[in-house]
C-alpha cells in the first residue's frame, strides 16, 4: 500500500467506514481501530484537495501527453508510408519528408519529458498555418494531415499551460505539501499495524471468517494494485506515461 495517494486512502476509508463497517466492527481490532481511522479520515479531509492527489495535475498533464504522443505518431507514421514508396513516388515522398521534418522528426522526440515536448510545439505553431497548404494535400479519414498536425502542436502547447498552473498550485500549497507526506505516511502505517493486529487475532480466535482481513482491507488492495499499473512506465508510444 506505499504506492497509495491521499485521495486513494481516503477512497479506502470511506469504503471502509461506510460500507465495511460491520465487517470491521466484528473483531476486537476492528473496534479498537475505529477511532483511528475515522480520526485519519478527518484529518485527509481537510486538506486541500490539490494535496490528495500526489502531483499537481497529473492527471490532466498525462492524458494530455497521451493525446499529444498519438497525434505525433499518427503524423510519423503516416508520413512513413510515403517516404517507403520515395523509388516510385519520389514527388510525395518529398513533401512528406518535409512535414515530417518541420514538426515530428523521430518517435525520440515523442518520449520526452513534457517542458521539452511543449517547447517544440510552440516553436513550430508558426509552421502549422505557413504548411497549410502542404498538410492539406495529405488526406485522412475524415479530412486532411492538416488536421492531424493541429492537434499534435495544440497538444503540446496544452502541455506547456498545464505545467504552469502546475507551478502555481505547488506555489499555493506549498507550506502544507510537508503535513500532508507526514499523514500519508502515519496513515499507511496505521493500516499496516490494524492488519497486522487482526492477523494475530484470528491466529487466536478461530471462531472469525479466516479471510477477515481480506473482507475489511480489501478495497486497500485493489486500489494498491490499480495505482502500481497505473504508474507503470510506458512502453511504447501512445501508452499512458508517468512523465512526458
Amino acid at each position: 500500500m506505499r504506492n497509495l495517494l491521499l485521495a486513494d486512502l481516503l477512497l479506502g476509508l470511506n469504503d471502509l467506514l461506510d460500507h465495511r463497517i460491520t465487517t470491521l466492527r466484528s473483531s476486537a481490532t476492528g473496534r479498537l481501530y475505529e477511532p483511528l481511522l475515522v480520526s485519519q479520515r478527518d484529518a485527509i479531509q481537510a486538506l486541500p484537495e490539490p494535496l490528495r492527489a500526489g502531483e499537481p495535475l497529473a492527471e490532466d498533464l498525462g492524458a494530455m501527453d497521451v493525446r499529444h504522443d498519438s497525434f505525433g505518431s499518427a503524423v510519423y507514421f503516416i508520413t512513413e508510408a510515403y517516404l517507403r514508396l520515395e523509388a516510385y513516388e519520389p514527388a510525395f515522398a518529398s513533401r512528406a519528408r518535409a512535414i515530417r521534418d518541420a514538426f515530428v522528426p523521430s518517435l525520440a522526440e515523442l518520449r520526452a519529458a513534457y517542458p521539452t515536448e511543449a517547447a517544440a510545439a510552440i516553436r513550430r505553431a508558426p509552421k502549422l498555418e505557413a504548411m497549410k497548404a502542404e498538410l492539406e494535400a495529405f488526406p485522412v479519414l475524415g479530412g486532411s494531415l492538416y488536421s492531424w498536425v493541429k492537434e499534435y502542436v495544440e497538444a503540446g502547447k496544452r502541455l506547456d499551460q498545464l505545467t504552469s498552473e502546475r507551478a502555481s498550485v505547488r506555489a499555493e500549497t506549498a507550506s502544507d505539501r510537508g503535513p500532508a507526506g507526514a499523514l500519508r505516511g502515519a496513515m499507511i502505517g496505521l493500516l499496516g499495524r490494524a492488519r497486522a493486529a487482526m492477523a494475530d487475532e484470528l491466529a487466536a480466535n478461530t471462531t472469525l471468517p479466516r479471510n477477515l482481513v481480506e473482507q475489511t482491507f480489501g478495497y486497500f488492495d485493489e486500489l494498491s494494485v490499480t495505482r502500481a499499473r497505473k504508474t507503470k512506465p510506458a512502453e511504447s508510444v501512445g501508452s499512458t506515461p508517468v512523465e512526458g
